[in-house]
């Protein structure tokens, strides 16, 4: 008797899952993707031909597909995630700029003068090496050779040295390990976000992938939510917790597949396109 409620519990349990997946694929509309450590997979240094063969079959299958990063366009741009497909938009900078399929941008969501002031005084201050990003791309200062090494695994040029000149910033990743960033932390409306091990990036605060999933959804017509999502770090929570179906690589971080709906295989194996057939989108 033990054994036959078991076996109709699993039974129960089975089918309600089938259902439930069903229903999710059913109000997808949209797919987005993170780059690094995701799409793009730093193992091989190559996006998997079969997710890019996916994200093809997600597009003839009527299905819109974004780039949502938080590297800015400038720095997607260094590594070859644009190549042979066109994207229904792009989302950079953790969510803080927002770009139609023709690259021009329809939301932002930036540090004021004051703000950043405060920020490259620090910066100065305690002689922190960060990657800037905005109407120009420079560093703060020169790098030590394990700093220029994390611009080589990230595929990020080495800009020019100088200092800020008033002008508009983005976003600014910090280099290497910097034990106390609490002056910046203390900066009103500035939000720090770890992008890996060793990279701090610098945001404004209340700017999350999610956010910006959200300005360009309503920019698609599609209703909010109605998508599916990849990622492997923390700044990809928000973005994974309001998805329809939330999908944690691998190879990410523990505190991320917590909170995924799926745990596919890492970015260096065809995860990303095995989940994409399971759930029946391609």
């Amino acid at each position: 008797m033990a054994l036959i409620l078991y076996f109709l519990i699993a039974l129960f349990v089975f089918f309600s899952y089938n259902e439930a997946v069903e229903r999710d694929d059913d109000m997808i509309e949209a797919v987005f993707l993170d780059i690094d450590g995701t799409y793009y997979d730093h193992t091989s240094n190559q996006v998997l031909p079969e997710s890019k063969e996916a994200v093809k079959q997600l597009k003839r299958n009527g299905y819109r597909v974004v780039l949502c990063s938080g590297r800015a366009l400038s720095m997607a741009r260094s590594v070859p995630v644009f190549d042979g497909i066109e994207w229904d938009g792009f989302i950079g900078g953790g969510g803080n700029f927002v770009y139609d399929k023709n690259f021009q941008c329809i939301w932002k969501h930036t540090f004021s003068m004051n703000q950043l002031a405060q920020i490259f005084s620090i910066l100065k201050q305690r002689n922190i090496a960060a990657y800037v990003t905005g109407e120009d791309i420079f560093l703060t200062r020169e790098l030590n050779q394990h700093e220029e090494a994390l611009l080589d695994i990230f595929h990020m040029h080495k800009p020019k040295i100088r200092d800020w000149d008033h002008d508009e910033v983005h976003m600014m990743s910090l280099l290497g390990k910097n034990d106390d960033l609490s002056m910046l932390e203390n900066i009103e409306n500035v939000l720090l976000q770890p992008s890996c091990d060793e990279i701090m990036d610098v945001l404004i605060k209340d700017g999350n992938k999610a956010r910006g999933i959200s300005h360009l959804l309503t920019h698609l017509g599609i209703p909010q939510g109605n998508y599916l999502a990849f990622g492997d770090n923390l700044n990809d929570l928000e973005m994974l917790q309001q998805a329809e179906i939330g999908v944690a690589m691998g190879n990410g971080a523990p505190q991320l597949k917590a909170y995924a709906d799926i745990v596919c295989a890492p970015s260096h194996e065809p995860g990303i396109a095995q989940t994409l057939k399971q759930l029946k989108l391609i």
